[in-house]
């Protein structure tokens, strides 16, 4: 009997951290004494003000830059030569979210980089504070609030909306379920006409060996949800450009998401005199801003 060979998580992915987050229905006590484990030795960070709660840090610590929309509190810190994003949260959400970001990392997708995760962390009178993820600040990256407050081109949606279609498909191909996209979860990086998009916020994702379609639909129709929302709250806010229309810019979310993903996994078959289809798929990668480095082509047995 023939046995089948099942498919395994990359073993990249496997090691990618020491950190190993708990369930979080676990109840397992703080730890009592500051630790902090980090993908990079940075002795500046043990100077930090960690007994403070981080809304209360000294001034002359924190970067000026633009933050965008979170649920928790989040500061731009200086470390050294480094700016690094600071974000106060439970010790299990913080551990995981490390150890996703850092297997993000290893798979070489658009993430921010995560730096450390700190726990144990008390004041002075001893009363236990939240944990803080710390990721490295992506330089020249923006907010998508922050873009729109600058007076950029009429189309700047439909650019930011083809960098979120192209971030979703390649985190999806990795086996990386989302579970929480939104224009506010992404930062966004000028790259000429275009932009780059880079996952800021996996808190509720989780990575597998592979998605199914309901999971993909998931969260392409989640996304579309919070899109519209998102650039209608621009829109009072006299942030969008006048002619945008929000429910048509998530909708091309949808559209864009599904011509990629059929463009990079559908499967084609033609005969020797129809050559033709090669070019006609590569160049519908082409138009939709990919480049092929690699074709695989196998005969068909008789």
């Amino acid at each position: 009997m023939e046995s089948l060979e099942l498919p395994q998580m990359d073993p990249r992915v496997l090691k990618a951290t020491s950190v190993k987050a708990e369930d979080p229905a676990a109840s397992s006590p703080e730890p009592h004494a500051l630790k902090i484990t980090a993908a990079s030795s940075n002795p500046k960070m043990f100077t930090l003000p960690w007994e403070k709660p981080l809304a209360t840090w000294p001034e002359d610590l924190l970067a000026n830059l633009p933050r965008g929309i979170s649920r928790h509190v989040v500061r731009f810190v200086h470390v050294g030569d480094e700016v690094y994003a600071m974000k106060e949260i439970t010790r299990n959400v913080a551990e995981r979210e490390y150890e996703l970001l850092r297997r993000l990392q290893k798979l070489e997708l658009p993430t921010v980089q995560p730096i450390a995760v700190v726990t144990g962390r008390h004041s002075r009178e001893g009363e236990p504070l939240e944990a803080i993820l710390v990721t490295k600040h992506l330089k020249f990256s923006l907010p998508y609030r922050a873009l729109f407050a600058r007076n950029l081109r009429p189309d700047t949606a439909e650019r930011m909306i083809d960098a979120l279609a192209v971030l979703m498909v390649r985190l999806h191909l990795a086996g990386f379920y989302w579970g929480d996209v939104s224009l506010s979860n992404v930062l966004f990086l000028r790259d000429a006409y275009a932009f780059s998009a880079f996952l800021v916020d996996a808190e509720t994702g989780d990575l597998q060996i592979n998605l199914t379609e309901g999971q993909r639909e998931y969260d392409v129709d989640l996304a579309r949800t919070n899109i519209i929302g998102e650039l209608m709250d621009l829109s009072s806010g006299s942030l969008l450009p006048s002619g945008v229309d929000e429910i048509a810019i998530g909708n091309r979310l949808v559209d864009r998401y599904h011509s990629l993903w059929s463009a990079l996994t559908d499967t084609d078959k033609f005969g020797p005199d129809e050559m033709w289809k090669i070019e006609k798929r590569v160049n519908k990668l082409n138009e939709l801003g990919f480049d092929v480095d690699e074709l695989e082509m196998k005969t068909a047995g008789r």
